[in-house]
């Protein structure tokens, strides 16, 4: 077998992929304050309201 290595490499998607799957979730024209919104996947109190746990 071969072995592979791969880098995790952590970014906000480009104008272009956010756009596109905002569009493919059928919700419509894109909101710009929504777009203007600090990352959510670096939150911890976002990850927990996200996925229920609790704090």
């Amino acid at each position: 077998m071969t072995s592979h290595q791969y880098e995790i490499i952590e970014r906000l998607p480009t104008v272009m992929e956010y756009n596109f799957l905002w569009h493919s979730v059928g919700w419509g024209e894109v909101n710009a304050e929504i777009t203007k919104m600090p990352n959510p996947y670096k939150s911890q109190q976002s990850l927990n309201s996200v996925h229920g746990k609790d704090q």
